[in-house]
């Protein structure tokens, strides 16, 4: 047994855990590898045929968040967008993987992701690559809950996202061109991939790069959900908002906030399901980054699971992905 799940016995409740602040479940990742194009439906939104190959680009570690940090809008920023993703985080080293290496053992567990993503910088300004668009601070909100390989079967998740309460995206991981099994071994081929470094693997089509949706506003609430992760956890939770000065604050609590004008209203996840929020806000004061949670080796943290009130607290084109 490893040493966090020897540990989770030992945890008390936390008193007032419903308003401290979750981080993500990896406190900060040597590398985020993002699969681009990986629904078919995307990739035409986006004007591109699905791709033969694996596309990648990378997120450098900075833009990772908490589920509940606030998002901030970055100055010049006008085409904000929205990605939910299921996450991988990977568990053990990996390189040179063959057809007939475990390469479901190279994860350690999954998340929900939100990809945001910025489409001038990404594609209009990006000289043919990706990363300027996926690059701001707080542009990839994780967690919080990461589940242990063995507890779920991620070949047919539904994934779905709003934005303030209307429907956006809505697939299943069953319409991945390139399965789970297929990206580890393809990225172990060109690079190592380390303990806690997290690999995104596509968003499915209904963003707003597509032009049936606006891009995101001030005040603007996303919400994003995955489901059927199995008896043990049923989805996964996110809220932000954003700031037109690029400033973080924490939140007040783990609720799904909506900002209107002045007034804040928290709004609690019907049971049995819990959604990914983020609200997008000038009223956001001048903050430090948010610390993130997980500082264990994540080599071990494929023996945990889900957490719980219990848990301890811590600090190229015209196509998109």
């Amino acid at each position: 047994m490893g040493t966090v799940t020897a540990r989770l016995g030992e945890l008390t409740d936390l008193e007032g855990a419903a308003a401290l602040r979750v981080g993500a479940p990896v406190a900060r990742p040597g590398s985020v590898y993002c699969i681009g194009m990986n629904y078919a439906a995307h990739a035409r939104e986006g004007g591109s045929e699905p791709p033969e190959r694996i596309v990648v680009f990378m997120k450098p570690s900075h833009t990772l968040a908490g589920p509940d940090d606030d998002f901030p809008a970055s100055r010049g920023a006008q085409k904000l967008d929205w990605e939910v993703e299921l996450a991988l985080v990977v568990g053990r080293r990996a390189w040179n993987l063959g057809p007939d290496d475990d390469a479901r053992g190279v994860i350690a567990g999954y998340a929900v992701a939100n990809d945001i993503s910025e489409r001038a910088w990404q594609l209009e300004e990006s000289g043919g690559q990706w990363s300027k668009g996926k690059s701001g601070p707080g542009f990839l909100p994780l967690g919080p809950v990461l589940v242990p390989t063995a507890d779920l079967d991620p070949s047919d998740l539904r994934l779905r996202s709003w934005v303030n309460g209307e429907p956006r995206q809505d697939s299943t991981t069953a319409d991945l061109i390139f399965d789970i099994d297929t990206i580890v071994r393809d990225l172990s081929t060109y690079t190592v991939l380390e303990p806690g470094d997290v690999i995104l693997t596509g968003t499915p089509e209904g963003v707003a790069l597509s032009g049936r949706f606006p891009y995101l506003g001030v005040g603007d609430v996303m919400e994003i959900d995955i489901e059927a992760w199995g008896d043990s956890v049923r989805s996964s939770s996110q809220t932000g908002r954003c700031d037109e000065r690029s400033a973080l604050r924490r939140p007040r609590g783990r609720g799904h906030r909506r900002h209107v004008g002045d007034r804040r209203r928290v709004r609690r996840p019907a049971a049995g399901t819990r959604a990914d929020v983020a609200v997008i806000d000038r009223d956001v004061s001048a903050g430090a980054s948010p610390a993130l949670c997980l500082e264990a080796d994540v080599s071990d943290v494929a023996a945990v699971g889900p957490p719980s009130p219990r848990s301890s607290r811590g600090g190229a084109g015209s196509t998109s992905s």
